[in-house]
């Protein structure tokens, strides 16, 4: 390890100096040093200091070694001093050594030197140490002496060896000791009040162990006679170990701290009391002195106002609170003039500057008769004024609610209409004067029918103060009779019977329930039409049947073909006609085939993330894939949107929506399912978590023109449509609800084991291929895989992308020719009309198609000359597509 040596030589050889600092590196020393030939210089050099050793020649030109010596002790610095010399004798070096040197050496000897330096340097280190110890000890001496003088600070002393103490004259005092001294530790034990006799000897004996220190604080009472007051005294020690970890002797003091302890307990007792007192209280209590200073707050005005208690300090208590009125404050006045304050309403403002409206009150504080400060309550009134305001709104709030068109409102005393709004004047024709004169009574316009029951409804309020709404009929001024529902609650004033009533007109209600009435009877006269649209559709097989026959055998004759025409085209009216009717009776059950559940799920996800939001989680699971079921594909599609949807309207804040495919084995009399007969089942189920629904709301779920929306945001039809196409292919309908937990609809539909239908038909029928080169673009990678999958079957080349910046830089990279662009209406990051564009710059020659399963939706973000494939589509349907557009000749490139 490298040691440093700052080192002064005394010498008139710079190459001997030289040799000395050689010596010196070779023993593992840095040396910093600097050479002197005289007197004079080393003085200088001296007092530019510090240094570790000083080296010197015996003798100089005019300058000799005991010289030197002289001059370095004259210094007082405490510096070893050592001779190396090529020609001192025995006799002038021991001179030297009694003269103070520390050793000599010889120039042609210098190997000791490396250890003498060691030497001298460790034992300087050493002696420095013990001067500066000395003096702290001296110090601490003279500062604990004058301590305990004026402190009345007594002191004893312990001897582990021979057991005993010895005791000064004011510890003596604060131990009772009386004549009889206390010798051994028992005696010392023995003082104590029992009470406390045990921590201190715990204490006592913890200190004895090296590994605490061998510190020793307690208070403590001591034994008095019982007519006198108890007396404590402040105990502290520290033992003194030897080498070995063995106590030698301990030290102590002690004082009397009677009446600190007296004074403690009061204070203690009213600083409990009044800290209870501010931690409790709602309110905000802080203490100023004269100079404005905040010295203590409580936690409500910490919490209240947001400073801290240091962050008032240098800041005046109403620079703080109240910094926009300065001086001029309540505040700042009070704390001036001493000020009592009751109840002042002020505005102060916390640390964000928000302004607080607060009740202020303050009292001047005294201590030992003199104004110390002042002591101020704030009580937040904030909520106070709000309540306040609040009244008055809401004051203002029922006169106009009065006031307006919406609802009627009458206050009544007895008999009497005192006021009436206008809602009600014009609801039933009469002047607002003739109400107020008492020409025109509550009971002058109640129907002879129901004065009974309003009667009684008076005696409810009367006796309740409340009368429940319940539905009566007025009579119109011009005599026609008023559906209302009434309610009425009492008032307190002046006056037997003064209460107010509202009084919403029923008319238009009951005129929908007419109608209500009418749809229902429109209901008997769909399931007609529905019966004679099925035995139609009977009739129009057969004619559409033979129609296509004979023009099959009769294209080379065309006074047949054309009548013939005529004749399917009519049916084919006829058929929409159909259809018309069977949707209007929800018969119709569509095109049915047979198709996979988790596949029609698929094609209706992209909608149904765009019908619901961000905000609600959406997820699909299929947990058994594959389940075949026949139906209609695009009703069975019209009954997940219709779940879908009303999940979304029950989750207007966000939630989770998911729907999940399967199958199942029903035995027959499940609990769950008891209408459900044996056999094999699609599942679906539909579940989101939104505000659930009451088992009164689900008795009436599926019922038409039921519904739990506003007006105008639902027709009731919806679940009543879903309700019979499930029915129509045999398929069961479970709910699960309740309030606050959310919805699941659980679906069954009859399983068949036939392949779907599009899948047979791509087995029977050839398909159609081409080698031509396909970009498809969809963001969907299922929908996207299945069809560069079909064309590359089909010998087609594909190109693939899943947005339209993909697309486009696909299509400016890609070398080869692209024949037709394949794309989806709805892409993200990029709108598919902006995609057309720049596709027909980069590949004018190419063809395109556009493809949706809502295409009505976005039409007019194309132009009319884009062919459109609607989805879902079979893969007959996509391969003829192409082909139509490309052309029945195959490209070879």
């Amino acid at each position: 390890m490298t040691k440093t040596l700052k080192l002064l030589q005394v010498e008139d050889s710079e190459s001997d100096a030289e040799l000395i600092v050689r010596c010196l590196n070779k023993a593992g020393y840095e040396v910093d040093w600097t050479r002197v030939e005289s007197a004079e210089a080393m003085r200088l050099a001296l007092e530019g200091g510090p240094w570790d050793l000083v080296v010197s020649d015996y003798k100089l030109p005019g300058f000799l070694a005991p010289e030197a010596l002289q001059i370095l002790k004259k210094t007082e610095l405490d510096i070893p001093f050592i001779v190396v010399s090529g020609t001192i004798g025995e006799e002038p070096a021991v001179e030297l050594m009694k003269s103070g040197a520390s050793d000599y050496l010889m120039k042609d000897n210098l190997a000791r030197l490396p250890a003498a330096v060691e030497r001298e340097v460790r034992e300087a280190k050493a002696r420095e140490e013990s001067r500066r110890t000395t003096a702290q000890l001296k110090r601490s001496e003279d500062r604990l002496a004058l301590a305990l003088t004026a402190t009345d600070t007594g002191t004893w002393e312990y001897d582990f060896a021979s057991n005993s103490f010895a005791w000064s004259e004011l510890t003596r005092k604060h131990l009772g000791m009386g004549e009889v001294e206390a010798k051994s530790l028992p005696d010392f034990f023995d003082l104590i009040h029992e009470l406390d006799r045990n921590k201190v000897m715990e204490g006592v004996y913890r200190s004895v162990d090296p590994a605490s220190g061998g510190f020793y604080e307690k208070q403590y009472r001591v034994r008095t006679p019982e007519h006198l007051e108890q007396r404590w005294v402040s105990g502290w020690s520290r033992v003194i170990f030897d080498e070995t970890g063995r106590p030698v002797r301990a030290l102590g003091v002690t004082r009397d701290i009677t009446k600190q302890k007296q004074v403690e307990e009061s204070l203690e007792f009213q600083l409990n009391l009044t800290g209870c007192i501010a931690l409790q209280t709602t309110d905000c209590i802080l203490v100023a002195d004269g100079d404005g200073q905040v010295r203590f707050l409580n936690p409500a005005a910490e919490k209240t106002f947001g400073f801290k208690l240091a962050e008032y300090e240098n800041r005046g208590f109403d620079e703080v609170l109240c910094p926009e009125a300065g001086e001029e404050s309540i505040l700042g006045r009070a704390i001036r003039h001493g000020k009592l304050l009751h109840d002042k309403e002020e505005t102060v403002f916390d640390k964000d500057g928000t302004a607080i409206e607060v009740s202020v009150s303050c009292a001047p504080l005294r201590l030992q008769g003199v104004g110390s400060g002042m002591v101020f309550t704030f009580r937040d009134i904030r909520e106070r004024k709000r309540a306040e305001q609040a009244v008055r709104e809401s004051d203002a709030r029922l006169r106009q609610l009065f006031e307006s068109d919406l609802i009627g409102f009458i206050v009544i005393d007895g008999m009497r209409i005192l006021e009436a709004n206008d809602y009600f004047l014009r609801m039933l024709g009469y002047t607002r004067e003739e109400f107020t004169r008492g020409e025109v009574t509550w009971k002058n316009i109640t129907a002879p029918e129901s004065t009974e029951h309003s009667q009684e409804r008076i005696y409810e309020l009367l006796a309740t103060g409340i009368c429940r709404a319940f539905e009566k009929e007025y009579i119109h001024r011009s005599g026609r009779r008023v559906p209302v529902v009434l309610g009425s609650v009492r008032l307190k004033g002046p006056g037997e019977l003064r209460a107010m009533s509202f009084i919403l007109d029923l008319t238009e209600k009951k005129e929908l329930e007419k109608q209500f009435r009418q749809a229902q009877k429109l209901e008997t006269v769909g399931q007609l039409a529905g019966g004679i649209a099925h035995d139609f559709n009977n009739l129009l097989t057969v004619i559409m049947g033979y129609s296509a026959m004979l023009m099959d055998s009769a294209e080379e004759d065309p006074e047949l073909a054309d009548p013939l025409r005529q004749i399917s085209q009519a049916a084919e009216r006829a058929a929409g006609l159909t259809r018309q009717l069977l949707m209007f009776s929800r018969q119709n059950r569509g095109n049915p085939a047979n198709v996979r559940l988790d596949a029609v799920v698929a094609g209706v996800e992209p909608m149904i993330r765009r019908l619901i939001g961000e905000d609600i989680h959406f997820a699909v699971r299929a947990v058994e894939p594959g389940g075949v079921t026949r139906a209609d594909q695009g009703l069975l599609e019209q009954v997940i949107v219709n779940f879908a949807v009303n999940a979304r309207d029950a989750m207007p804040n966000g939630g989770c929506l998911g729907i999940e495919t399967g199958t199942a084995t029903m035995s027959g009399g499940d609990p769950l399912w008891p209408e459900v007969p044996q056999g094999n089942y699609c599942t679906l189920a539909v579940m989101d978590s939104g505000t659930g629904m009451t088992p009164e709301v689900q008795a009436r779920l599926f019922e038409p023109f039921f519904t739990t929306k506003e007006p105008g945001k639902g027709t009731g039809l919806g679940l009543a449509v879903v309700y019979g196409i499930v029915k129509q292919y045999a398929g069961f309908i479970r709910v699960e609800s309740a309030p606050g937990s959310g919805t699941a609809m659980r679906v069954l539909l009859p399983a068949v084991t036939e392949l779907p239908e599009e899948q047979k038909a791509t087995e029977a029928r050839p398909t159609l291929t081409g080698a031509e080169t396909v970009m498809v673009v969809e963001d969907e990678p299922e929908v996207r895989r299945f069809i560069t999958g079909l064309l590359r079957a089909h010998g087609y080349r594909a190109l693939e992308a899943g947005t339209g910046a993909e697309a486009m830089e696909l299509a400016n990279r890609h070398t080869g020719e692209i024949d037709i662009l394949l794309t989806d209406l709805v892409l993200p990051g990029m709108a598919t009309a902006d995609l057309i564009a720049g596709f027909r710059v980069l590949r004018p020659e190419a063809k395109i198609v556009s493809m949706s399963g809502y295409p009505e939706r976005h039409e007019r973000k194309l132009s009319c000359d884009v062919p459109h494939l609607q989805k879902p589509f079979t893969a007959a349907e996509l391969l003829g597509k192409i082909r139509e557009v490309l052309g029945s000749e195959v490209s070879g490139r």
